[in-house]
């Protein structure tokens, strides 16, 4: 186990080997996708409109979470749900069939998954 720091002026690098049973959870290091939410469908699967300003950067097995949905409030800080994408700007989740009408708002936040 050791942790190895170097700067040259202005930046600097830091190595950390934190031995064998150290585990990674983080796939690809990448920063999460976030999504404005602009509407969900009451289906099975439900469908997760975003906004066309920007893609949701999502793929099919991607996991994501909820919050500020006003309406569907079932899937505000729920548990991980898996996606499938439909195209940049929408994507499918779980039966939403069975919870209260989405209303307005909301942001799907990838979560990574070990």
């Amino acid at each position: 186990k050791s942790i190895v720091a170097d700067t040259k002026g202005l930046f600097g690098q830091v190595f950390c080997d934190f031995g064998k049973k150290f585990i990674v959870t983080d796939p690809n290091s990448e920063e999460l996708q976030h999504a404005t939410v602009m509407s969900i469908t009451k289906k099975n699967p439900g469908l997760v409109t975003c906004l066309d300003e920007r893609t949701h950067g999502f793929q099919t097995g991607d996991y994501v979470t909820f919050s500020e949905i006003q309406g569907m409030t079932e899937l505000n800080n729920c548990k991980p749900i898996e996606v499938q994408v439909n195209d940049p700007y929408s994507f499918l989740i779980c039966d939403t069939s069975n919870f209260g009408d989405y209303e307005k708002g909301g942001i799907a936040t990838e979560v990574k998954m070990p």
